[in-house]
């Protein structure tokens, strides 16, 4: 029995084992046309996940591992699939079967079908492609560039690796590398995975532990409490959430006393887990006050890497004259191998270009001996005048990491470094010609957003050099406990700047009789300056010498920089009041009520009363004719603005009053306060950020389209709400932006017939804003945000109507939040250039919208990037079908984004495919109908087996 049993299963498996294997050999074209299948499902797949991946390299972020592995797999097999199904098409074309070959490619393919399945299945249980990048900085890589760095980057690494070490310094001259070089050991560290966490901290001479604090916090991704508004509780925060930590790198850049680590927050690295690598100009900084036990020195280059340095960032080349040559190479020779100061130097004579006359000047003016930097002074030669200056300004007024332009921007207006431009958009535009000029030369360099700048600290100190040659100036941060500096420090000084860190008495009075610009910047202490502390700078005696302000007509004390002190009595000290040079004032965040003496600076340009505590502008304001420049933004409390005050400011630009004063006149019937037809009469008016609660507080439709339609930017609130600040936050060169959150009336519809930009939140009695609000359809509009409103379409036009004009033909981005009745975009017939430059749609919260797009609409959407819908609990689909549907292919030829998120009804794309909630069961026929487009999915959270993500 047991011989029979064995006998038919031998027979049974040489009889179904050649079956089984023989339907390799006769399906293999349907084994083919299921792995094309599969693989186009997979490219879907893959394009999202990398549009994914795109999007978090751009934030910065580290992608995953698994995802690096998965996609590398997928590179591998789609290689793989493509050939196959190569052959298999060259199979269909032969002129005799190879049977041997169709049996191995259907075998192959089906083989690779499963495999890319399994892929795909893997694809669904991914989390998050990315993580927060460790630190990843620019310019570490020129480390490696000199050979001479690369024995000390190694020993780093090997410290770094040692359990016994854990606080390493890096010392060396001003300019020579020492950042550079710790930015290329963060970045090895990362790379080789030997840390989970790496934070980078600048310190700099004059350091502050909040802002110490704000960098950690930032490298961790920690938000404080509300309520930890001490040093003490931000560090015991920071100090619990480093401890949980396995492995952390602590960098340290530019220390130049010592430290406390333990009130910043940083454990005493006591264990193994945290390391900390710091740099220093001085041995005995890390060594005698930081106690690290093994430091690096970093020397200057050698002769020739400093050449090969020079050569590269000067232009040199090997078939330049030999006279240009030689002078080059002795001009690299005099920059002492510094880094910085080859760099520098060699941008500015490229400016030059290759003249030899140029170059043979330059190297006769370094014949001077060398400072403390390293850096020759010509390293400005060639700067043209305006940018000489701006190059001093800008490295004596740089605190900490960077400074505004803003500041420079007053700064300048008041110390009459552009005196030959009357107005201040041409002030500007020459600024912002001067810094890209310095940031050409590598003098200065971009800040953490557009609105700040930044030097590199070698470079500060020798343009604070350079400045001190021509003027004397005084710079200091007073540590908690320090006197006011002693008289004879500052008698001479013509520039004053001083932090103020805990002061309690002031001197009687400022004896500086050469003084031109004074700061004083309040940071903890609350105290009166006395009356008479500025009485002993009314008379200037400007030395011969000072190249700074040698074109100045009017000399004296010009600028005046009080921000952020807290004036017990609630006025400026009288003698303020007899500064009768002075041409800006900044009091930005003060604490004080009367300021009503200003109206004796008679030659005041620029006045700054950004986030005071001021109640009541006086009468006397009015009396400022020469004003230009006049900022209001923020004054919570501002309550009152006599009448005709703005009036009289005839020569007013720049006028700032978001989240200030609004309690305008009606109409002047008061004669009592302020009224916005005050502002028709200001000829150079060309900036107004102002509120208006009530559209009965516009001067009139001509009035207020002479004022409007006159300006270069303004941005408007019309009512009150708090979206505006994020309407506003995006920065453009607008006409007119308007957040408008009241009812729309006659009055207000001539203004917004001329804006750019437009926001409507909370508004009343309208059911569409063409044409209830415009009739002319918005024929200026780029930027339309709609939240919280109860409209129930865009344009509306009634059933058998028709519409001869084109409905937003220059839109450009459109965002819809939380209009809970909004059912369609648009009702009636469209013009054809309708929506026509519409970029980006972002619609969030409009549950009873089913459909975002009618199918004549998407025809006119030749320029759509992105689409961007969110927690929609009615949306159904993308496109309804209408009676165009049928004309043609549904095409978004320039689509790029595409995000769906918390979509509990979408079952389609189209209306015309949903007949019942599972037709769909893969993501290609969602598109079915587009062609040559990319879609990016990133967050589908209840549609998910459409897209597998």
């Amino acid at each position: 029995m047991e011989i029979a049993i064995a006998v038919a299963s031998k027979l049974l498996e040489c009889s179904v084992v050649p079956l089984v294997r023989m339907r390799y050999l006769i399906y293999y074209r349907s084994f083919s046309k299921e792995l094309k299948n599969e693989l186009e499902e997979l490219k879907l797949l893959v394009e999202s996940v990398q549009h994914r991946v795109e999007a978090a390299k751009r934030n910065g972020e580290e992608i995953a591992a698994v995802i690096v592995k998965w996609l590398g797999e997928v590179d591998e097999i789609v290689e793989e699939a493509k050939l196959v199904l190569q052959y298999v098409s060259q199979l269909r074309t032969g002129c005799s079967p190879n049977l041997t070959l169709r049996y191995r490619l259907g075998r192959k393919s089906m083989y690779m079908t499963s495999a890319i399945i399994d892929l795909r299945i893997q694809c669904q249980y991914f989390g998050e492609v990315s993580h927060r990048a460790t630190i990843s900085y620019r310019g570490g890589s020129r480390a490696t560039d000199f050979n001479s760095r690369v024995s000390t980057l190694e020993s780093i690494m090997e410290s770094l690796k040692d359990p016994n070490l854990n606080m390493i310094g890096v010392y060396g001259l001003g300019g020579v590398g020492k950042t550079t070089l710790v930015m290329q050991v963060a970045n090895k560290a990362k790379e080789n995975n030997l840390f989970d966490l790496v934070v980078w901290v600048t310190v700099s001479n004059t350091p502050v532990l909040e802002r110490i604090q704000g960098q950690i916090a930032d490298c961790l991704g920690l938000e404080f409490d509300f309520d930890e508004n001490t040093v003490a509780g931000r560090a015991a925060r920071l100090r619990d959430r480093l401890m949980k930590e396995k492995y952390v790198l602590i960098i340290l850049d530019d220390i130049w006393e010592e430290l406390a680590l333990d009130e910043v927050g940083i454990p005493v690295p006591e264990q193994k887990t945290i390391k900390i690598l710091m740099t220093s100009r001085s041995q005995q900084v890390l060594r005698d006050k930081m106690n690290t036990q093994k430091d690096f020195l970093l020397t200057i280059l050698p002769e020739k890497e400093a050449w090969d340095l020079f050569k590269k960032e000067a232009g040199i080349e090997p078939t330049d004259s030999p006279e240009l040559l030689s002078i080059a190479t002795k001009v690299a020779a005099e920059c002492n191998g510094l880094p910085v100061a080859i760099m520098a130097l060699a941008s500015s004579l490229k400016s030059k270009g290759k003249r030899v006359e140029e170059w043979k000047k330059a190297l006769e003016s370094l014949s001077a001996p060398t400072d403390k930097t390293g850096m020759r002074d010509d390293i400005i030669e060639g700067l043209e005048k305006d940018a000489e200056s701006i190059f001093y300004l800008c490295g004596l007024i740089m605190r900490e990491n960077d400074f505004a332009k803003l500041d420079l921007f007053r700064y300048s207006v008041g110390l009459g470094l552009f005196e030959d431009f009357d107005k201040l958009k041409d002030v500007r535009d020459r600024l912002d010609t001067c810094i890209s000029r310095l940031e050409d030369l590598n003098l200065l360099m971009k800040g953490s957003s557009g609105e700040f700048s930044k030097m590199q600290n070698t470079i500060r100190e020798k343009a604070m050099l350079l400045a001190s040659k021509h003027r004397h100036y005084f710079k200091r941060r007073l540590q908690e406990g320090e006197q006011w500096p002693n008289g004879d420090k500052l008698k001479n000084c013509t520039t004053i700047l001083l932090s103020d860190h805990d002061i309690n008495e002031h001197p009687e009075g400022l004896d500086c009789q050469n003084i031109s610009f004074f700061q004083l910047l309040k940071t903890e202490s609350s105290s009166n300056l006395p009356h008479n502390f500025f009485k002993g700078v009314r008379h200037f005696k400007v030395a011969l010498t000072d190249k700074f302000f040698s074109n100045n007509k009017m000399l004296g004390l010009k600028v005046l920089d009080l921000t952020a002190v807290e004036f017990i009595s609630g006025r400026l000290p009288s003698s303020i009041n007899h500064l009768e040079k002075l041409t800006t004032l900044c009091l930005d965040y003060c604490v004080l009520e009367d300021i009503a003496g200003i109206g004796k600076l008679k030659v005041l340009k620029i006045l700054s009363l950004s986030n005071s505590s001021i109640r009541e502008l006086p009468h006397q304001l009015g009396q400022l004719t020469q004003l230009q420049f006049l900022d209001l933004s923020y004054c919570f409390q501002l309550e009152m603005i006599p009448s005709n005050v703005f009036s009289k400011l005839e020569k007013l630009e720049e006028l700032y009053m978001l989240g200030s004063f609004d309690d305008w006149d009606v109409k002047k019937q008061q004669q009592s306060t302020a009224s916005i037809f005050e502002l028709t009469n200001l000829p150079r008016l060309t900036t107004l950020e102002v509120i208006i609660p009530y559209d009965k507080m516009l001067p009139g439709p001509e009035d207020t389209n002479r004022l409007f339609g006159s300006l270069r930017r303004s941005k408007l609130l019309m009512g009150r709400h708090l979206e505006f600040h994020q309407f506003f936050e995006h920065e453009t060169s607008a006409a007119l932006k308007l957040w408008l959150s009241s009812a729309v009336t006659e009055n207000m519809k001539s203004l917004l017939a001329c804006v750019d930009h437009l926001g409507i939140g909370n508004s009343e009695g309208a059911n569409n804003i063409v044409p209830q609000l415009n009739k002319a359809g918005f024929p200026k509009l780029k930027y339309l945000v709609v939240g919280h409103n109860e409209i129930q379409c865009l344009a509306d036009h009634p059933s058998g109507s028709s519409s001869d004009i084109d409905l937003f033909p220059n839109l450009d981005l459109l965002v819809l939040r939380s209009v809970r009745n909004l059912e369609k975009l648009c009702s009636g017939p469209l013009m054809k250039q309708s929506f026509s430059r519409l970029k980006f749609i972002t619609v969030t919260n409009c549950n009873k919208l089913n459909t975002l797009f009618s199918f004549s609409l998407v025809r006119g959407l030749p320029h759509l990037l992105k689409i961007d819908l969110e927690c929609c609990d009615g949306m159904k689909g993308i496109v309804s079908d209408d009676g165009d549907a049928a004309a043609g292919t549904l095409q978004f030829l320039e689509l790029r984004n595409l995000y769906l998120k918390n979509l509990p009804a979408l079952v389609g794309f189209r209306c015309k495919e949903i007949t019942r909630n599972n037709d769909l069961d893969a993501p290609g026929s969602l598109f079915c109908d587009m062609v040559n487009i990319r879609i990016y999915i990133t967050v589908l959270d209840y549609y998910h087996v459409l897209f597998p993500l």
